[in-house]
This record gives structure tokens, C-alpha cells and sequence, in this order.
């Protein structure tokens, strides 16, 4: 997935813009579309896992957001042709 800008909110409220690989801890942070829950169309939860961050999106994503995707037991990725 390509997002042009998502935001992640800790949990004292603090808003950043920064990279999914400051997610560590036991310190899960939001992650939006816009820098406010109440304005937000894409709505998930960054949580740091063995093989890296791991983002659980709560809400619908966008197919313009979906670029490739891959077969369950698939060797590659599929590239979806753009619209």
C-alpha cells in the first residue's frame, strides 16, 4: 500500500509524521489519514511484531491506495495496473 502521508498519534496525544519503524515497546500509536480522529478516513493501529511493524487498519482501504498485493502461498507479488 502507498499512502502520500500518514500520521501516527502515541499515546499521550503527541501527532508525528515519523517512520512505522519508531513503533517499539508495548506502546501500540494510531495511524490516520489526517492529524485528528475525528476528521479521519483511514483509521488503524501500528504495533511493532517479530518480522518488523505490523499496521491493523480498522477502516476500509482506498484500491487508488493498493498497488501490488500477494496469492496466499504465493512466491511474488501482483501489481494491480494503475486506473
Amino acid at each position: 500500500m502507498k499512502f502520500k502521508t500518514l500520521y501516527l498519534i502515541d499515546k499521550a496525544g503527541n501527532v508525528s509524521t515519523g517512520s512505522l519503524k519508531d513503533v517499539r515497546g508495548i506502546n501500540p500509536k494510531l495511524v490516520l489519514d489526517t492529524p485528528s480522529l475525528s476528521n479521519a478516513n483511514i483509521i488503524g493501529l501500528a504495533i511493532p511484531g517479530q518480522a518488523g511493524v505490523e499496521v491493523a487498519f480498522l477502516t476500509k482501504i482506498p484500491m487508488k491506495n493498493i498497488y501490488k498485493y500477494r496469492i496466499p502461498q504465493g512466491q511474488g507479488w501482483n501489481y494491480l495496473e494503475s486506473g
